[in-house]
């Protein structure tokens, strides 16, 4: 007997709503979500699919709080992502004025770094088309592939999403939401991690520096790489907010795990990082090289004064030095990824943003959970 659709939906906002309250874990609401997907996938409801002039959508890869992420082609056979948004959010103008501003980002840059928009709709669906991209997300890639990263193969990630990160600040965009959720890598990572190409996905909730949309935000973005004062208020986010985001991710990358437990309160960390009570990488691993943790120390400090005014100052400290004699491994990763494109979506899906759309324009792949 196939489960009652309907049904499913339900119990699947109560999840994202006891998760955005704070009455799960990430883990427990992923592997909540995962159960609901499993049904859902085993009843084959997800061949009900959209259909968009111009384009063969064949698959639902990924869902979220506020739209749904389709595999497509379009009529030259190229593959393509398209992000529908929920039709119950329709009549919520927050939630389309920052779908469509995310759209109207991707659509204005280019660059080898940043997922391509090419085209924001308005029918028959709400939706924007997308770049699909073939990667394994790099959360995915430190928690269940391989642990620390080190430096000799970090710092080649640490340097595109630092060229993505430029790119938007060059364009008077501010991020906010630097995380290893939103970093996709791809290429051979398993056996040529250096020669893979990243790209930095999910802008839904960045700023430009005359958008007004931010005016009543409250602490947008990811409390474990949120710089302190953007906890306060999202205003407060500008180059150097990205600058902690960017350290905290290559901390991350370094240490194979955040200095808090994943379910931690906010609080705690905000608290943490406002006393500048943060243990170095080296805590958790300690084969990285000296000229780095400071330089990641650095991009982490409370006070914006202390930290790197910018991403090319935090990029210049880890530039020009020789070879470092560590301890550091080989990288071999420990097992196969079994993520594709779109597990980068529900990755990002499950921050701890406040509105639906933050918590879903990363919604690319197939849940697995993601």
């Amino acid at each position: 007997m196939k489960p009652d659709l309907a049904e499913l939906q339900k119990k699947l906002d109560a999840i994202q709503d006891e998760y955005r309250e704070g009455n799960l874990s990430q883990q427990e609401y992923e592997h909540k979500s995962r159960l609901i997907f499993e049904e859902l996938s085993r009843s084959q409801l997800f061949k009900i699919l959209p259909q968009i002039e111009g384009y063969n959508i064949t698959e639902d890869i990924g869902i979220g709080g506020s739209s749904k992420v389709y595999l497509a082609t379009d009529q030259n056979d190229k593959q393509l992502a398209i992000k529908i948004l929920d039709q119950k959010y329709i009549s919520n103008s927050n939630v389309l004025t920052r779908f469509h501003k995310e759209a109207e980002i991707g659509m204005r840059l280019d660059h080898t770094n940043i997922r391509k928009i090419y085209r924001f709709l308005m029918e028959p669906k709400v939706a924007m088309v997308m770049e699909y991209i073939d990667g394994v997300p790099l959360k995915q890639l430190i928690g269940e592939v391989r642990g620390p990263i080190p430096w000799e193969y970090s710092k080649e990630i640490f340097h595109q999403i630092a060229d993505a990160i430029s790119c938007f600040h060059e364009n008077g965009i501010y991020h906010r939401d630097i995380k290893p959720e939103n970093i996709m890598v791809v290429g051979d990572y398993k056996e040529d991690l250096q020669n893979c190409t990243v790209k930095v996905i999910d802008y839904g909730i960045a700023k430009t520096d005359e958008n007004a949309m931010t005016k009543t935000s409250f602490g947008m973005g990811t409390p474990a790489y949120m710089a302190p004062e953007q906890y306060l208020d999202a205003r407060n986010a500008k180059a150097s907010a990205d600058v902690y985001g960017l350290g905290m991710t290559l901390y991350e990358m370094l240490a194979g795990q955040l200095p808090w437990p994943e379910d931690s309160d906010p609080t705690v960390m905000l608290t943490d990082k406002v006393a500048d009570n943060i243990p170095p990488p080296t805590a958790f691993y300690p084969a990285i090289p000296a000229f780095v943790v400071e330089a990641v120390m650095k991009s982490i400090r409370n006070d914006t004064a202390a930290r790197y005014e910018n991403i090319e100052g935090f990029r210049g400290a880890l530039t020009g030095h020789p070879p470092q004699l560590t301890e550091s491994t080989p990288f071999h990763p420990q097992e196969e990824a079994t993520t594709t494109s779109s597990q980068e979506d529900t990755l990002a899906a499950a921050s701890l943003e406040e509105k639906p759309d933050e918590k879903t324009e990363n919604v690319e792949s197939k849940p697995s959970l993601e």
